[in-house]
């Protein structure tokens, strides 16, 4: 954990309880439909809910993709869930792209610099191609 309080890892492990705990303060109210932010809520407080939401963003693609690819090689196809009336998760052609990917880029090769996005681009290509890619993307990403 850095110095500023911020609740979220360097990098490494990140969870949901990471992302709670950056919100849950004084001064900031989530709900379902919206954030609200007192005016009391320091700048700093703002920047680390700002980088909450930008790790969890990131990261969620990752979740819904190594999700659904487990669902799929545990039980079978899945697509009878998603088609239910009463499913209130991501859409079947979300967790299908997002699996694509996962599938293709195994959690050892995934670079925690770059976004899902950068992963996505490069899956089609053979492993070691993509990974000259991803490397590449993320030096430039550390020169910047």
């Amino acid at each position: 954990m850095r110095e500023d309080n911020c609740c979220l890892p360097d990098q490494g492990e990140l969870s949901m309880h990471h992302v709670v705990h950056a919100l849950n303060r004084p001064g900031c109210r989530v709900t379902q439909c919206g954030l609200t932010l007192d005016d009391t809520l320091e700048e700093s407080a703002w920047r680390e809910i700002g980088v909450a939401f930008g790790q969890f963003a990131s990261s969620q693609q990752w979740w819904i993709g190594d999700w659904w690819a487990f669902g799929q090689h545990r039980y079978g196809a899945r697509s009878a869930l998603i088609d239910a009336e009463d499913w209130q998760g991501p859409a079947l052609q979300t967790c299908m792209n997002a699996a694509a990917v996962s599938r293709r880029i195994e959690t050892s090769r995934r670079r925690e610099v770059l976004s899902f996005a950068h992963h996505e681009a490069v899956a089609a290509l053979a492993p070691s191609d993509a990974d000259s890619l991803l490397d590449w993307a993320a030096a430039g990403l550390a020169e910047a």
